[in-house]
């Protein structure tokens, strides 16, 4: 089963033209693979607003991870985000690829954006287990 979750937002950018940022770290942990992630960029931030979408990685879960990486960019989408799978001896599997595991909280962080500036972000987890909003697909 898919859930779509969200909007997240990352909040109101403040610190400057081009130099503004925010952040926001959702209060339940999301569990599931993520198929995909949509981004919503408000109030036209500048080319140069970088978007990061990452798990938080604190004890007792494992360490952070990168769910999407966005620099210079201001163009609403869906991405759809991969990790390289590996051999039990730790070598990469040729060009094999896979959903990425989410276990933990997500933060949304936007930088070098304008002030007012947000970016909001939903996620499609497959195998979803949640306590935030969701929609059922």
């Amino acid at each position: 089963m898919l859930n779509l979750i969200g909007p997240i937002s990352s909040g109101l950018a403040s610190g400057g033209s081009g130099a503004a940022a925010a952040s926001h770290t959702t209060v339940p942990e999301m569990y599931g693979h993520l198929a995909a992630v949509y981004v919503q960029y408000n109030d036209s931030p500048p080319v140069t607003s970088d978007l990061t979408v990452s798990t938080v990685g604190t004890s007792p879960s494992a360490p952070a991870i990168t769910l999407l990486s966005l620099s210079n960019a201001n163009s609403d989408g869906w991405f759809y985000p991969r990790v390289a799978l590996h051999t039990p001896e730790g070598g990469l599997a040729g060009s094999l690829y896979s959903y990425v595991p989410v276990y933990d909280r997500i933060t949304v962080a936007v930088a070098q954006a304008d002030d007012g500036d947000s970016v909001d972000v939903w996620l499609l987890i497959e195998g979803a287990e949640h306590r935030h909003r969701r929609r059922l697909i």
